[in-house]
């Protein structure tokens, strides 16, 4: 029953945000790129979590290892949610002058076929380590590269080429920390939702959630702090142009400060003592800090070039995070059923074998 469940979420997400993207069209703008962007890097983030733990065959990830994977059916929904991007091509400038690499029909084909990957690797990896098949480690280390290339092709072409010619190599790394976070956050949701259940024995992996949130929260601002370093010191124009629209207007650069505390400043002081990793409604606030934080910064990454509708916004982040919720809270069937399949599969061949004339 909980699989139907999970399965009807998908399917439902799937309609309602088509639905909200064919009906409003051009009034949407860039509110799609917006949820797509975001969510992606979560549903992603959540799997590379545990993919590095299976390569480093870390023990913390194993308590939550089942809710995260859960989410892999998330990436198929926002593969197929990506082909609506052909109605919202006109946002790119590079549209009035395609090129052999930037034109509509590659640019929606090469990112469909990432995520399609993606997805395929996210479930093949939760299959070999809900059988314990030794295949496991190497589908996550595999995983771990096409999830580098997919984010990386979200920051070059899905955001940056937006405000072309501008140009940062920095832009790829950035977004995969990113990515990383997020993925934290959620194992953070979790962890602080088994415990109110009553779950125990949860306390190290928490902590080292903690820790890894504190690292990477570091990283995104280092990695922040050497993107804007070059461009101040290489003082291009189109470059610093794409600083410059987002500091000169006040709501633009309060934004950023609301962006910065809420990643870096506050996630630091506050992880920064011990105690605080263990406590689980600190950890909640700093995860929704940092969510937050990310999802401003997507806004003010998009917001200057196009537009993006407030309300419709709300509506596909709700459907979304519904979405992921559901997953997760049916985290044994979903993840179990894929060893189900397999098995009815391999019995299936067999009988077909078996039933075959023979010469």
């Amino acid at each position: 029953m909980g699989g139907r469940n999970a399965t009807m979420m998908v399917v439902i997400a799937a309609v309602v945000i088509a639905g909200i993207e064919l009906v409003a069209n051009r009034a949407s703008e860039g509110t799609l790129l917006l949820t797509l962007t975001f969510f992606t890097a979560v549903a992603q983030g959540c799997i590379v979590v545990v993919a590095i733990g299976v390569v480093a065959k870390g023990h913390w990830i194993k308590p939550v290892r089942r809710d995260l994977l859960a989410v892999y059916p998330a990436l198929l929904l926002i593969a197929f949610l990506w082909l609506f991007m052909w109605t919202k091509l006109d946002i790119y400038r590079w549209t009035d002058t395609p090129t052999a690499y930037m034109n509509g029909s590659f640019f929606i084909l090469r990112n469909f076929v990432v995520l399609l990957v993606s997805f395929w690797l996210a479930r093949q990896m939760a299959k070999k380590l809900e059988k314990g098949d030794s295949a496991a480690s190497t589908y996550a280390g595999v995983y771990i590269f096409v999830w580098v290339i997919c984010q990386s092709l979200i920051a070059f072409d899905w955001i940056m080429s937006l405000e072309y010619p501008f140009i940062s190599t920095l832009f790829g790394g950035y977004f995969f920390v990113q990515s990383l976070l997020l993925g934290l956050t959620v194992s953070a949701w979790i962890i602080f939702f088994r415990r109110l259940a009553g779950a125990r024995g949860l306390t190290e992996t928490l902590r080292d959630t903690g820790k890894m949130m504190f690292s990477f929260s570091f990283m995104w601002a280092g990695f922040g702090f050497t993107q804007y370093l070059v461009i101040w010191y290489g003082n291009l124009p189109e470059e610093v142009a794409y600083v410059l629209r987002r500091v000169d207007p006040s709501p633009y650069w309060g934004l950023y400060r609301v962006v910065f505390f809420s990643v870096f400043v506050i996630p630091f002081v506050t992880l920064v003592f011990r105690k605080t990793k263990t406590f689980g409604p600190v950890m909640i606030f700093i995860a929704l800090l940092i969510e937050c934080g990310l999802m401003l910064e997507k806004i003010l990454m998009i917001t200057p070039i196009t537009h993006i509708n407030p309300a419709l916004a709300v509506i596909e982040a709700i459907v979304m995070i519904t979405t992921l919720a559901v997953l997760i809270r049916n985290r044994d069937i979903i993840v179990s059923q894929l060893v189900t399949s397999t098995v009815a599969e391999r019995s299936h061949s067999s009988s077909d074998l078996a039933s075959a004339p023979q010469p």
